[in-house]
């Protein structure tokens, strides 16, 4: 079985910066919380790990803010691309915001190809 090292994201500047100051603080928030409520069992372990990749993607993506592209290549390691495409996966947005439907969406079908 051959195993692929990274997963790809192409995105624009405008669903980055969403991603980066809507998505990721609240996945943030929820995995510190799971891992709380899940104090002192195997849970706890996964949540810190999930939580400590999630930051990494967050950091990955204020650097990419900082320039001045207006698309982006993203490139994640495995386990990246996998808790992202879970926690969007699971992430509760509302109907009628349109916008935040179609970014997840997105990047859900982006990394679904490249999980599969």
């Amino acid at each position: 079985m051959k195993y692929k090292l990274k997963m790809v994201i192409k995105i624009s500047r405008h669903y980055l910066e969403d991603l980066s100051n809507y998505f990721l603080p609240i996945m943030l928030k929820m995995t510190e919380a799971r891992a709380r409520v899940n104090e002192g069992t195997e849970l706890e372990d996964l949540y810190k790990i999930s939580y400590s990749v999630l930051n990494d993607i967050d950091l990955m993506f204020d650097r990419k803010n900082l320039t001045l592209q207006k698309k982006f290549t993203i490139r994640l390691k495995d386990a990246e691309g996998i808790i992202l495409y879970k926690m969007l996966l699971n992430f509760p947005i509302a109907g009628d915001d349109v916008w935040r439907v179609l970014l997840r969406n997105q990047i859900v079908e982006q990394l679904d190809k490249q999980i599969a």
